[in-house]
């Protein structure tokens, strides 16, 4: 399997040798135009006032403009580089951040198909019992229960994304009807029942996950 690092870190190699030998170029161009046209103004100065320059420190000057023009471009490198990083950086937090989303994404339309399944199912369950009774309630009560709990993973999951939700108003809609079967055993009324209610309380859970698949 080739070594995709490996490319990478040649290509920044090839990019940084590129830019330094642009460097040198620009650098000895500066140099010369600099210092032709220094060099010959003052040249020109001292034939005027009939003083010579000391080779030594003309040489002195000269690499002292040459140091200059690499110090220059020195600077000009190392800042393209951080940005360059900095840039690289940012893409690959980016693409993470995608791929996390997309997975994410996938798995929230997997886990609210599941969900509004099980909610079809105790809906059609529910009216098609003829006798209501408190074992009953208590298997539309864990099914209930086991569907929140998808919801909430996927809340937790996409808090952790981006500090949002998706499923609150459908976890408090399952909250009511477990309200309800609960109160119905409690005070031992589980033969009132109303299915109706009881089955407009599920819709509204499932219209409200209906919802949620054009938020992602």
């Amino acid at each position: 399997m080739a070594d995709i690092n490996n490319g990478d870190k040649n290509k920044n190699w090839q990019s940084f040798g590129s830019l330094f030998l642009i460097s040198i170029a620009v650098s000895i161009l500066l140099f010369i135009g600099f210092w032709y046209f220094f060099g010959t103004l003052r040249t020109q100065t001292n034939t005027k006032i009939g003083t010579v320059d000391n080779f030594r420190q003309y040489a002195q000057d000269m690499f002292s403009v040459a140091g200059s023009i690499f110090t220059v471009i020195g600077y000009f490198l190392t800042i393209f580089q951080v940005w360059k990083l900095r840039t690289e950086q940012e893409t690959v937090a980016a693409t993470k951040q995608e791929a996390k989303y997309l997975s994410f994404m996938e798995n929230t339309l997997e886990n609210i198909g599941k969900a509004k399944n099980s909610l079809k199912e105790l809906r059609s369950r529910i009216e098609k019992v003829n006798s209501i009774t408190e074992e009953i309630l208590r298997s539309y009560i864990d099914e209930l229960v086991e569907v929140k709990e998808i919801l909430t993973k996927i809340d937790v999951n996409k808090k952790a994304l981006d500090n949002s939700e998706l499923c609150k108003n459908c976890q408090n809609l399952i909250d009511i009807c477990i309200s309800s079967f609960s109160d119905s055993i409690i005070e031992k009324k589980t033969d009132q029942i109303d299915k109706v209610a009881s089955k407009g309380q599920i819709n509204a859970v499932i219209q409200e996950l209906i919802k949620v698949n054009p938020q992602l």
